[in-house]
């Protein structure tokens, strides 16, 4: 289950309500009618809980998360008015080599407005 919020994760837009999760109002006043019915209604609920874990493995690991900042971070650099300047007390970050494929460009729905 999943409480309405309108706080929002890069990932949210991503989510089907009923596949991946069970929303609850932001207030809480559903929650009771809504445990009782997941009660009576465990099977759904058990393929809802198996599908929220499958997405989470497959885009919530650390490289994806990665990707989400670094894609954050290009995209926010195309507002900058100007370039920094690099400054002598600046230190080089090299760049490790990738072990797992960036996937950033590769998502189905386009990023929200917050980028």
């Amino acid at each position: 289950m999943k409480q309405d919020s309108d706080y929002y994760e890069h990932f949210y837009g991503d989510l089907e309500p009923y596949v991946h999760y069970w929303p609850i109002k932001h207030d809480l006043s559903d929650l009771l009618e809504t445990v009782r019915w997941a009660k009576r209604n465990d099977a759904t609920m058990q393929e809802v809980a198996r599908n929220g874990q499958e997405f989470a493995r497959k885009n919530l690991d650390p490289a994806n998360i990665m990707c989400y900042h670094v894609r954050l971070l290009q995209e926010y650099s195309q507002l900058l008015r100007s370039k920094p300047k690099i400054t002598d007390d600046f230190d080089l970050v090299e760049h490790p080599k990738q072990t797992h494929p960036c996937k950033c460009n590769k998502r189905k729905k386009p990023l929200r407005e917050e980028l």
